[in-house]
């Protein structure tokens, strides 16, 4: 190929590049035509689109408009009126801000504007450079977009059908309307109007109004602070699990983003109580400085790069994990249970208390007057097996002995073990303590008993099996089918499934026993080698630390590879190929999200193996204390209302529930 000169590119040439990177589709129209209308101060936005958005967009706004010798400037490229200096743009708060847009849609359409000032007479339009008197026009702005790529008429031929862009349309206007809900959005679809939401109060409002059906009955509202950081939105229960990934939402600043940090974050919250493909549904809200946000990172502005992702991550975990799994209370030893976010307003979503025993029926929860006064807190009895169910005393030392925790000890064995340890500490040098962030309060869980007690029988000497003292979820009167628990509280009728409630009982004891347990570690006796990426490299040099206290004791060969030497004692079963994979994984993750759960997640996938084929099988006949004791474990157990792979482990009906089944009253 002959040698070509260089030379400048002219405007519309240049306009016309930019538009390939910013207008994708008639939706990426929309979507800056309305954030305009959104930074503008309109509280009122109307959009008419035909032909799938590709012969005609027609946006309208009641917001400050532009005044009559600015119209030229607003098809310019790079010209802004929201950002003048660098400082602003390291803080930017507007949705656009680029200059772009406008300029982009004018080189590949047929482009007009009319606006006009509350303190001008006259509305003015400007349509090919030039600028003539508009009438019939209230202050605000309105923008028409005729023959879209009709100047690029290559790029129109990678459109889809109308259908699918009338779909990418409502797509991108229910993302703008969950982020703005003072906003008013009105959709006409060939002159048909195809979507309408009012201006509301609250962003659980507008989610009611947008999320799937079953998200308004089962979600839990998330309100976290750290500092100047702020989450706040609604997260749907496990039983509302999807198998793809829809109805997850996330705004940064008020700005709808795609980010892997994030996404990676929610989903290890959900580590626990969710197996396989499910997804969860979310739609949440994180504020933080300008500053600590990078949001001019790819022309659309849906990408964002965080200053710290790491403690990004942390933060949205932790406090996803805490509506999931609230923490104990430090009263009576529960479950804190949380709202819903559905306010009882005029109009709005009925209030609901999803975490409450009662959550899908109607009435709210009990207050603490309808609830009969429990007992003063007795010693917790760990939940066990039966006779003839329990796991033989050499099946539970090795499984302890596999994952490096300690076997249950009588007191005598206890108090020498613990003096024998005190010996070996005070010759070790002391490692400081690294606070976490967020600052979190950690769960408070019950302490596990020696497995030697007897189950049944509380500290008064008592079986269990009375009844005055029942908590929340009641006290159990029958067994069903040998599946179900069939319970009485003070409001109604409380069904269990008892190997369901077992699994996850039994799932959350082995947890924290590991966790109060000190990482074992076992030397290879042979070093592994393990190929690495450049990569995947530089992350192990900047978290070797972190490595460290992940049981992975581990050091560089030659910049390609990462040499071994010893690895956590409840991996020593591991083949090498899936060692090798697995610390590929944990430094792929350290590098995306510079911390990784991999090695945790692969614990717990064990544990709640354990678990299940430990728990309560179907028809296991039960006695009333065995089954009031499981009602009484569950009441002291973080994410009692799942088993280990998301199921429910009860539900309940109340007693106008009951009334309304048999028609009393009527």
């Amino acid at each position: 190929m002959p040698r070509r000169s260089i030379q400048e590119l002219s405007s519309q040439l240049i306009s016309q590049i930019a538009a390939g990177e910013v207008i994708e589709r008639p939706a990426s129209v929309v979507k800056e035509l309305v954030e305009n209308s959104v930074d503008a101060g309109a509280d009122r936005v109307e959009v008419r689109i035909e032909g799938g958005g590709l012969q005609r967009i027609l946006v309208s706004d009641n917001g400050c408009g532009i005044p009559k010798e600015e119209l030229p400037l607003a098809l310019k490229r790079h010209a802004t009126s929201k950002v003048k200096s660098l400082e602003e743009l390291e803080h930017v708060v507007t949705l656009g801000f680029r200059g772009e847009a406008l300029a982009s849609i004018d080189s590949v359409a047929d482009l007009r504007i009319q606006s006009r000032t509350p303190e001008e007479n006259q509305a003015w339009q400007i349509r090919e450079g030039a600028i003539e008197p508009a009438s019939g026009m209230e202050p605000g702005t309105r923008i028409e977009v005729k023959d879209l790529f009709y100047k690029t008429p290559a790029r129109r031929k990678f459109m889809k059908s109308e259908s699918t862009e009338n779909a990418h349309v409502v797509t991108q206007l229910e993302r703008i309307a969950l982020a703005n809900p003072s906003v008013s959005l009105t959709l006409f679809t060939n002159g048909r109007q195809t979507m309408r939401l009012e201006r509301v109060d609250s962003h659980a409002e507008r989610i009611a109004d947008l999320m799937p059906k079953d998200f308004r009955g089962a979600s839990r509202e998330v309100d976290a602070q750290s500092g100047k950081w702020r989450l706040t939105g609604l997260i749907g229960l496990p039983t509302i699990s999807r198998t793809r990934t829809e109805a997850q939402y996330f705004f940064v600043n008020g700005r709808f983003i795609r980010d892997r940090v994030m996404a990676h974050a929610v989903r290890a919250a959900y580590e626990d109580v969710l197996h396989g493909q499910a997804q969860p549904m979310y739609c949440l809200f994180l504020e933080l400085p300008p500053d600590e946000v990078d949001a001019n990172v790819h022309p659309t502005k849906t990408e964002v790069r965080f200053r710290e992702s790491g403690r990004v991550h942390q933060f949205i975990t932790q406090a996803v994990k805490a509506v999931i799994a609230p923490p104990l209370s430090s009263d009576d030893g529960r479950p804190a249970f949380a709202d819903s976010a559905f306010s009882a307003k005029s109009g709005a979503v009925p209030e609901r208390r999803e975490s409450s025993i009662f959550g899908g029926g109607a009435g709210e929860k009990p207050s603490p007057a309808q609830v009969p006064a429990q007992k003063p807190a007795a010693a917790s009895m760990p939940f066990a097996y039966p006779s003839g169910q329990r796991p033989s005393p050499q099946a539970v030392d090795r499984a302890m002995a596999l994952f490096g925790a300690k076997t249950p000890l009588t007191p005598e064995k206890e108090a020498a073990e613990s003096e024998q340890i005190s010996r070996e500490e005070s010759t070790k040098r002391a490692v400081p303590a690294v606070p976490p962030f967020p600052s979190f309060e950690p769960a408070k869980v019950q302490a596990a008993q020696p497995a030697t007690a007897n189950i049944f029988e509380e500290a008064d000497g008592s079986d269990g099996a009375q009844t005055d003292g029942a908590g929340e979820l009641g006290h159990a009167v029958a067994q069903i089918g040998g599946v179900y628990i069939l319970a009485e509280n003070a409001r109604g009728l409380v069904i269990v499934d008892m190997h369901a409630a077992a699994e996850r009982v039994l799932y959350e004891r082995l947890k924290k026993a590991m966790d109060e347990s000190r990482m074992a570690v076992q030397p290879l006796l042979i070093p592994l080698v393990v190929r690495v990426t450049p990569l995947q490299y530089a992350a192990f040099e900047e978290h070797v630390g972190e490595l460290g206290k992940l049981g992975l004791d581990a050091t560089g060969a030659d910049q390609q590879a990462v040499v071994l030497r010893s690895i956590p004692a409840m991996l020593s079963d591991t083949p090498v190929p899936e060692l090798e994979a697995l610390l590929r994984e944990v430094l792929d993750d350290l590098h995306q999200y510079d911390q990784s759960e991999a090695i945790e997640v692969l614990r717990n996938r064990i544990l709640s193996t354990m678990a299940c084929h430990s728990a309560f099988r179907a028809n296991r006949k039960l006695s009333i204390p065995e089954m009031n004791q499981l009602l009484r474990d569950m009441e002291k157990t973080e994410r009692a209302d799942q088993c280990n792979h998301g199921r429910p482990t009860w539900t309940a009906l109340s007693m106008e529930e009951l009334d309304r089944l048999f028609m009393r009253g009527r």
